[in-house]
């Protein structure tokens, strides 16, 4: 289990990817944006707890559009967010891992 530090605002490119011991992550919502590849086959993901506002996934670069389908590449996992908080499902770029039959699982509440 992880808990990121209060003062982080990015979580880096790659930063997590191929760790597969990693089966839980708590990101504060000091965090505002998820790098590319940042959770890439952390196949034994399975829980994420934002204590805030989702972040935004990969900043947008016209020339690397695929960066938004491999940020959680071979995860399945259950994201767990605050009520009140801007959740997954108001990003655009989290979309297309909650789509029906995806690796994502959302609820909005306290876990």
């Amino acid at each position: 289990k992880v808990t990121l530090p209060d003062s982080l605002i990015t979580i880096e490119d790659y930063v997590f990817a191929y760790c597969k011991s990693l089966e839980s992550i708590t990101i504060p919502a000091s965090v505002t944006s998820i790098g590319n590849s940042t959770f890439r086959v952390c196949t034994n993901l399975k829980e994420i707890i934002f204590e805030g506002n989702a972040p935004t996934i990969c900043p947008v670069d016209p020339d690397y559009s695929y960066y938004d389908e491999e940020t959680f590449y071979n995860v399945t996992a259950t994201c767990f967010y605050p009520e009140g908080a801007s959740g997954c499902q108001e990003e655009l770029r989290w979309q297309h891992y909650l789509e029906a039959g995806s690796c994502l699982q959302v609820y909005r509440n306290d876990h």
